[in-house]
């Protein structure tokens, strides 16, 4: 779907890529963007290549990404441009303006015009990820043709514009599809009973308001996204009281080398769950039948050090959902025999 769609997903079969980042680094990667694809492709040829980024933008210095990778990359340049050629001076420079502006045409022609004596040699432009929201591929597609040249986007560090047209897009479908689809006032509390979860709790501006499900995904997240709550009393779960696997005492949350291997045991905290990925009790029996964990809230894996943390939240919440057909499959079946 996501190669059709669009964003135009783009991926080499069973095998990673690896596209140049924000800060500089290569970072290996499955899938992106179209607008993407020739940032791998700039990358594995090294062709002479411009890093173009914007005064007063603070999201992004192509300075720094030249720094970083011009001993592997001799043909690599920076460039700014002032945003006085073509936006308002006295307002705040914003990915999301920019991305607004790229999607008009007279503004492409602007930014053409401004960028294309800059160029020099090179064969590739690398500009922040800012090329509009549902039609970055157009917008892509109209640069290169305005330019002579093949224009990619860098990834910006977290949330970035390619990860909210992504976001935007998969909420668009679910509600297509008839989800109901809550945001802005988090789930509290559940209420399991007889095995089982039953209400959630949702607390909204006001009050607080009930929701029947048959299933529940907990998929809230460790420490930042409020799944883990740590206090001198050790690490607790947020929502259920599911049991925690962590290092009973705080003096073992922490190794005295800061970057040391195999790393600190506080990253490996969570709710340890089965082969369907329902929380297990201390005996190692599934405390509820239709409550399934995703994400980062597992335990037993170190994103910190393991740079997985993204890989860990699409693979559980797949299977999560994989899990909750298959007992509904079952359920189905038990019923009508």
């Amino acid at each position: 779907y996501l190669e059709t769609g669009p964003l135009a997903y783009y991926c080499r079969e069973d095998d990673n890529m690896a596209i140049v980042t924000g800060a500089g680094t290569i970072k290996p990667t499955y899938a992106v963007s179209v607008s993407m694809k020739n940032n791998r492709l700039a990358w594995k040829e090294r062709r002479p290549t411009l890093i173009l980024g914007f005064e007063h933008l603070p999201d992004f210095s192509p300075e720094q990404v030249v720094a970083n990778l011009q001993d592997r990359w001799s043909g690599l340049k920076s460039g700014r441009l002032d945003r006085g050629i073509f936006l308002d001076r006295d307002r705040r420079l914003t990915v999301t303006e920019l991305a607004s502006a790229f999607e008009r045409p007279e503004f492409r022609e602007r930014f053409a015009a401004a960028a294309k004596p800059l160029l020099g040699n090179g064969q590739y432009l690398g500009l922040p990820a800012v090329l509009g929201y549902d039609r970055v591929a157009h917008v892509c597609n109209d640069l290169e043709e305005r330019l002579g040249v093949k224009v990619f986007e860098i990834p910006l560090l977290s949330p970035s514009l390619p990860g909210m047209r992504l976001s935007d897009l998969l909420k668009r479908d679910l509600l297509a599809a008839g989800v109901d689809y809550r945001q802005g006032a988090p789930i509290r509390k559940l209420d399991g009973k007889g095995g089982s979860v039953s209400v959630a709790l949702r607390a909204g501006k006001s009050h607080g308001e009930q929701i029947r499900a048959k299933y529940a995904v907990v998929a809230t997240g460790r420490f930042f996204g409020g799944g883990l709550e740590a206090s001198q009393h050790g690490v607790r779960e947020t929502l259920l009281g599911l049991p925690v696997e962590a290092p009973p005492s705080r003096d073992n949350w922490h190794m005295a080398s800061f970057l040391g291997a195999p790393g600190h045991p506080i990253n490996r905290v969570g709710v340890r769950v089965d082969h369907d990925l329902r929380p297990l009790g201390p005996d190692g029996v599934p405390l509820y039948e239709n409550v399934f964990v995703a994400g980062a809230v597992m335990a037993c894996h170190d994103w910190v050090r393991e740079k997985s943390g993204a890989g860990i939240s699409v693979a559980t919440g797949y299977g999560a959902v994989e899990s909750v057909l298959a007992d509904r499959r079952g359920s189905s079946g038990r019923t009508e025999a």
